[in-house]
């Protein structure tokens, strides 16, 4: 796969999340596809030569005498674009991903844009931002997010802004970021086995390399981030600090550090202050490790770098609720909460300081959650979508991964432990019958093997016959998430609530498969969360040459359920025009039981099946000959 990656940030500036973004995701990304890296340049300095990750430095020229914003932004728009076209030809890549609505819109006539929005028109509703810059960026950004073949962001929280801005135009998929975790944490240095790195962070007894209170000269309470405050709340947490007074930090033999870039007021008291300062790359990383506490009173993040980053080094982390933090943020778990008053800051900072020590889970928790949260993973679910987008289903993408996908992942993330493992076991007796049973309807004919006998010897039976056959089987489950081929390596296991392997879930209204890829799909748990009936069944027949059989919740809803089939006649109306559908118990009365879950007083859950049989139309030559 080829891909051109453009972006008008450079990826040297490591005070940029944008940055940091291009820098380590194409890095990433190289490493599984072929990736040429152009870099849109700006600003009036020189521009930079292409290094390790730039490819191609570009800069716009102007020929024409534009002297409104738009028409200055339409010809800089064809100048890069005309200079871009050579390696555009030479190339000729799969996939155009634009970083940013600047270096979108050179390409906005063009196939395969993806699109990933950063959100540069931050904190729209507040008037004190709004002059002529501010409108051309937010006509900009509504340009590439309404003409993109795929959109991206990375949060919920960006998800909701953007269907604001758009009017519900635009269809977001909220796909994850990553962290470089070993730039990051605080393993010890000598461990320079990745594996017994990695074991540091499995380990039950905790996270020995932690150090506690006594362990510190000590505890650093630090800020990172741009020195502004309607966004980043810089003046909110210098106030905080400034509250709790002289006294209180020599108490607690505390050390406060503004790390970032900008101007702060002069007016405001800094003495309390023991660094203010600007830091580089190696610089970055070990004031991370050197933290302690770090404080986000930001009122904007659309998905929050520097909380991630502080987590992987090991920090209590203090950050508001309602952000883009919220996609790995577990307030009690591992961060704590910030209000967004002077008041709230000051009294949160100081149960921080006070309470730092029983805080240690947190902070072991934190390193945990980061460490899943990899550009490996970031670049896997990019490229599930880049090959979506390759053979045109667009539709179907923006049809399986929307609002309404993303509420039934979170109410199931919500729901009991015991209600998911409850159902994944209930799950997974009702497949395993269901493989037996299609295994079996091939082999009947034979009277080779009773039907007891072979029940008895499943186990070696399944996979040997879809071996020596070349049969395959596709299963869609819902709580239940095994090995993807723990079946068989001809039977392929899919949960569509929970992540997979491309670090995204498998929706069932868009399904990456060929079409009729496997003889025989199976869904038993993944119907309750359909949000398009129709698409859905059409893509479980697209993806099967001949039967598709699908177990039906009736009876309670699960609390993550979206979808419920009333009656058989709603399967009827469903089905395309070369299948037929039919309804049958394939179970004896003890295997049905597996199928059956009885409360006191009411079944809680059951499930009926519904099988769909393909039935190919003769052809005209045969009716003819007929």
């Amino acid at each position: 796969m080829k891909i051109l990656f453009v972006t008008s940030e450079h990826p040297s500036n490591f005070c940029s999340g944008q940055s940091t973004f291009v820098r380590e995701y194409v890095r990433e990304l190289k490493k599984y596809a072929d990736v040429k890296c152009i870099y849109f340049h700006f600003k009036r300095t020189p521009p930079p030569l292409a290094d390790g990750i730039v490819d191609f430095v570009i800069t716009p020229s102007f020929v024409f005498d534009a002297f409104s914003a738009d028409a200055r932004i339409l010809e800089s728009s064809a100048s890069l674009r005309a200079k871009a076209d050579p390696i555009i030809r030479s190339f000729c890549p799969d996939i155009i991903h634009c970083s940013d609505s600047q270096s979108f819109l050179p390409f906005r006539f063009d196939k395969n844009v993806f699109y990933s929005s950063r959100l540069k028109y931050a904190n729209i509703s507040r008037p004190g931002i709004i002059d002529d810059i501010f409108f051309q960026d937010v006509k900009a950004e509504r340009c590439a997010l309404e003409n993109s073949a795929l959109l991206a962001v990375y949060s919920d929280f960006a998800a909701r802004k953007v269907e604001k801005l758009t009017g519900g135009l635009s269809s977001p998929l909220v796909l994850p970021l990553g962290v470089r975790f070993e730039n990051f944490c605080p393993l010890p240095q000598e461990k320079e086995n990745k594996k017994e790195r990695k074991s540091l962070l499995t380990k039950k007894n905790g996270f020995s390399f932690i150090k506690s209170q006594e362990e510190k000269n000590k505890i650093s309470v630090c800020f990172f981030g741009r020195f502004e405050n309607l966004q980043k709340g810089v003046n909110d947490f210098i106030f905080a600090v400034n509250a709790l007074g002289s006294v209180f930090k020599q108490k607690h033999n505390l050390e406060y550090n503004l790390y970032g870039k900008g101007h702060l007021n002069p007016a405001l008291d800094l003495s309390l202050f023991d660094n203010i300062k600007f830091l580089n790359d190696q610089e970055v990383f070990q004031a991370y490790r050197q933290a302690d506490i770090l404080v986000i009173p930001s009122r904007y993040e659309d998905f929050g770098f520097t909380a991630l980053e502080a987590m992987a080094a090991g920090c209590l982390v203090l950050l508001p609720k309602g952000l883009g933090m919220d996609m790995y943020a577990e307030f009690g778990y591992n961060c704590l909460e910030l209000p967004l008053t002077q008041r709230g800051i000051t009294d949160s900072l100081e149960d921080a300081v006070i309470n730092f020590e029983s805080y240690k889970l947190i902070r072991e928790n934190a390193l945990r959650s980061a460490s899943r949260w990899s550009w490996k993973r970031s670049v896997f679910a990019h490229l599930y979508f880049y090959r979506q987008l390759i053979k045109g289903r667009i539709s179907q993408m923006n049809s399986a991964y929307r609002a309404e996908e993303r509420a039934i992942l979170e109410a199931y993330r919500k729901s009991s432990d015991v209600e998911k493992l409850h159902c994944a076991e209930i799950e997974k007796k009702v497949l395993e019958n269901a493989v037996f049973s299609f295994v079996w309807n091939q082999l009947k004919s034979n009277n080779q093997i009773s039907r007891e006998e072979a029940l008895k010897n499943a186990g070696d039976l399944i996979p040997t016959f879809l071996e020596n056959t070349g049969k395959r089987i596709l299963i869609l489950t819902g709580a239940y998430q095994p090995e993807r081929n723990y079946i068989s390596n001809n039977v392929e296991v899919f949960s569509v609530l929970n992540e997979g392997e491309w670090g995204i879930t498998v929706r069932p209204e868009c399904l990456p498969f060929d079409d009729e890829e496997f003889d025989c799909l199976i869904v038993c748990g993944a119907w309750e969360t359909v949000v398009e009936p129709c698409g859905a069944l059409v893509e479980m027949q697209r993806v099967s040459k001949k039967e598709v059989h699908i177990f039906y919740n009736t009876g309670l809803p699960h609390s993550w359920q979206f979808y419920k089939m009333e009656n058989e006649k709603e399967w009827s109306s469903l089905t395309g025009k070369n299948w037929t559908v039919s309804f049958c118990d394939n179970f004896s009365e003890k295997e049905k039981n597996l199928t059956e879950t009885s409360g006191p007083d009411r079944k809680d859950f059951f499930y009926k099946t519904v099988s769909f049989m393909h039935r190919p139309r003769p052809s005209i030559e045969k009716i003819n000959i007929g």
